[in-house]
């Protein structure tokens, strides 16, 4: 699945577990995230990349650069097919910060959700205090709405018809 000539995304890959590792113990990476991260440990990620390949309800794919290096990965969770919705998860190194590959990771995972999977809708929250992601979802122009739930921000993306 073809990003742009820099970047792609595949499947996790066990090949992938220390740079998954480096990313979620860099705690500006992880700041506004819910979950102790500190505690994962090789054989703890080992088992979530196995867990991936088998899960039904959820698609995660790795963010990778013309070397195949991971640079972060995106989510589509609580895929429920009945509602045609999922949730989008995204976390990205710091290394891939500006890049561009979050965006580019972002377009192409809300079209599988809506040309591959069918879904109408796709969600995903944002601490209201996380201005990097803030501001990234905004200049990325990705979202139909916009609703305020106190310390969180749920951003919604609408198939067009």
């Amino acid at each position: 699945m073809t990003l742009s000539n820099w970047f792609h995304l595949r499947k996790l890959e066990n090949k992938d577990a220390k740079r998954i590792l480096e990313c979620i113990h860099d705690p500006e990476v992880t700041q506004y995230l819910e979950g102790d991260f500190d505690e994962i440990s090789d054989e703890t990620i080992e088992k979530y990349i196995l867990t991936t390949q088998f899960q039904i309800t959820t698609l995660t794919m790795a963010v990778v650069d013309e070397r195949d290096e991971y640079l972060g990965q995106v989510m589509l969770k609580a895929i429920d097919d009945e509602a045609l919705t999922a949730e989008f998860g995204i976390i990205m190194s710091r290394a891939a910060w500006g890049s561009g590959a979050a965006l580019e990771a972002m377009k192409q995972i809300v079209r599988i959700a809506f040309n591959g999977i069918k879904l109408k809708k796709v969600y995903w929250m944002v601490n209201a205090e996380n201005k990097r992601a803030l501001k990234f979802y905004q200049k990325s122009g990705l979202f139909t709405e916009k609703k305020e739930y106190g310390a969180l921000i749920r951003y919604e993306l609408e198939k067009e018809l």
